[in-house]
């Protein structure tokens, strides 16, 4: 087991990779000042204390759960469009009497489900 932990702490980074760490960090320490003096500013405190950097420290991982909820809510309801409209599609072309304009509807109803998805994927 320590030569497995060994031998991934000296596994050569990459320099890509490593400037890629180097601005990530960078990205998050800068919105976390940003957040905690926002938060100072608020408490109409004149120094930044290190309750104002854990309450900004809570504050951006709340933001990014709530764009994952929002993300998954969204995946969610494009998906039930899409499959509610790939059902009602299907039954409505086997019918005996097909209906153009719900053929139509169904259609424009499963490509919005799937922009949906795709959409919230992609980001």
């Amino acid at each position: 087991m320590a030569n497995k932990q060994l031998d991934a702490i000296t596994r050569v980074v990459h320099p890509e990779a490593a400037e890629l760490v180097l601005r990530s960090a960078m990205d998050f320490a800068t919105s976390l000042i940003l957040q905690a003096k926002v938060l100072a500013h608020a408490r109409r405190d004149n120094v930044v204390l290190t309750r104002h950097v854990e309450d900004a420290r809570y504050v951006l991982s709340s933001q990014e759960e709530q764009r994952s909820w929002s993300r998954q809510v969204l995946i969610l309801i494009g998906s039930a469009v899409f499959g509610a409209s790939f059902s009602a599609f299907v039954r409505e072309v086997l019918a005996s009497q097909p209906n153009m304009p719900w053929i139509v509807v169904f259609v424009a109803a499963g490509f919005v489900g799937m922009l949906l998805v795709s959409w919230r994927l992609r980001r």
